[in-house]
């Protein structure tokens, strides 16, 4: 059923499938990614009048602009379809890749009035500034989220090259010690992820209750067999139903006209791409959630499986 619904992506556009894996029944989400205004365009013509659509055209406007500007450093732009029967799709997430390196004043005066909708607070900049100052050598924000429509967001945060076993002191360094504490099972968990990421929801009185820590390995599975350990212990403490996991650990790979004529569309060549990304550990104040997500995408013949995890959202 996953690699049905992977055969759906529009070409050469990477996408990112969501999938809870407690919860048999519970919807996949969708994400793309966009990296120029060739890919923004025919996506916001679809979406129904709304902030989305509204933010992606003036970022298609900046990145097509003959005028170098700071927008144009931007990487990349994930838009988020939440799947569920009562999401509204007009209302997707949007994320913001972030380069390397920005300028702060840019951020608090372009980026943040267009993706908030409105100019931050003053209480809200000072928080994400403290968050950005305390972030040791080799971490830095890789992702800014607009969580339009969701209660109780404004901002969300996500940290990359933060270690696992530095997500608690990062907290207490914050004045957070009910965080630390509800980071001390997730940081256990993912204790040996090569790719460790941490994201939290930023609001003017502070940090919000959700908090989410991720992490991948380099290689897939097939090569790696911490995919199975990590896998193994989510089920055994009943983070993740056997069957989810089983089917993500059989994801990757790569289909074809000649492997998989049945549904292929017509007229399309070229190959679909798939591989597992990243682990999610979500941690509320009633529970903790796992989710899986997978990368897919319609390629050329020379795009392999290590390119496209290059730049997934794990």
């Amino acid at each position: 059923m996953l690699a049905d619904r992977a055969g759906r992506v529009g070409d050469h556009l990477l996408a990112a499938l969501e999938v809870r894996l407690a919860d048999q029944r519970a919807p996949v989400d969708l994400s793309v990614r966009l990296t120029r205004s060739g890919e923004i365009d025919p996506l916001a013509a679809n979406l129904p009048a709304g902030p989305a659509r509204s933010f992606l055209r003036f970022v298609s406007g900046r990145w097509a602009s003959r005028r170098p500007n700071p927008w144009q450093d931007l990487p990349a732009v994930w838009v988020e379809f939440d799947c569920g029967p009562k999401d509204d799709p007009a209302r997707p997430v949007i994320c913001i890749e972030l380069a390397p390196t920005f300028s702060e004043r840019w951020l608090r005066r372009e980026l943040l009035p267009a993706l908030l909708l409105e100019t931050p607070s003053k209480a809200l900049w000072s928080g994400l500034v403290e968050v950005l100052r305390r972030l040791p050598s080799g971490s830095r924000p890789l992702y800014l989220f607009a969580l339009w429509g969701r209660p109780g967001a404004d901002l969300r945060v996500e940290i990359v090259g933060l270690p696992a076993d530095r997500w608690p002191r990062f907290f207490r360094g914050l004045g957070e010690p009910l965080r630390a504490q509800s980071s001390q099972l997730p940081s256990r968990i993912l204790s040996s992820v090569e790719r460790p990421h941490l994201s939290f929801d930023l609001q003017p009185e502070g940090l919000g209750e959700r908090l989410g820590f991720e992490g991948s390995f380099r290689r897939q599975p097939a090569r790696d067999v911490r995919w199975s350990k990590l896998f193994d212990d989510l089920v055994r403490r009943d983070l993740a139903t056997r069957p989810r996991a089983d089917a993500l650990l059989a994801f990757a790979g790569v289909d074809s006209l000649r492997s998989r004529a049945k549904g292929w569309p017509v007229g399309r060549i070229g190959r679909l791409v798939r591989c597992l990304s990243h682990v999610k550990l979500v941690a509320r104040p009633e529970n903790l959630e796992a989710k899986g997500y997978l990368l897919v995408q319609h390629v050329g013949d020379s795009v392999s499986r290590r390119n496209l995890r290059r730049h997934g959202r794990g």
